[in-house]
């Protein structure tokens, strides 16, 4: 995430799986936010974003490390780098 505004701002994000992350965003500066949980893929993730700032301007990136064709909750994956 990275905060576009010329102010810092405070921002928390609470994901639907794992702890509420927060942090104080630095102008112009990126801060990567990391969850994860162990367990078979996918995982439907959904994410509550609060500023406590007025003008609040950010722009963001989501990555995944599962790839369609994995295994899905013990069933066996036709993915060619499947082991």
């Amino acid at each position: 995430m990275k905060n576009v505004n010329v102010l810092g701002t405070m921002i928390e994000i609470h994901p639907n799986h794992g702890k509420p992350q927060r942090r104080i965003l630095i102008p112009f500066l990126e801060s990567v936010f990391r969850f994860d949980i162990l367990d078979d893929g996918p995982i439907s993730w959904r994410f509550d974003i609060n500023s406590q700032s007025d003008a609040f301007i950010a722009t963001y990136e989501v990555y995944s490390t599962w790839i369609p064709g994995d295994s899905v909750a013990g069933q066996k994956s036709d993915h060619p780098n499947s082991k």
